[in-house]
């Protein structure tokens, strides 16, 4: 089970890069392509909304199976 949850914390971090470097060349280029970084960052927070379903996910069957277990 931890491996799941190494994947799926690799898979937050990777959202929260993506959508600050997204927010970055926003304030920065003068040429940025603001409707596309606008795509790209609704992308990462809905990546990251996904991630961390499955994390809550996977704490629930983690808690499910100890209590069948024990």
């Amino acid at each position: 089970m931890s491996e799941i949850r190494t994947h799926i914390v690799a898979a937050l971090q990777a959202s929260t890069v993506r959508f600050e470097a997204s927010a970055k060349r926003m304030a920065e280029e003068r040429k940025a392509d603001f409707a596309a970084e606008l795509v790209n960052q609704k992308r990462a927070a809905i990546e990251f909304r996904a991630n961390l379903a499955a994390l809550k996910t996977a704490d629930k069957m983690t808690k499910q199976l100890l209590d069948i277990v024990a």
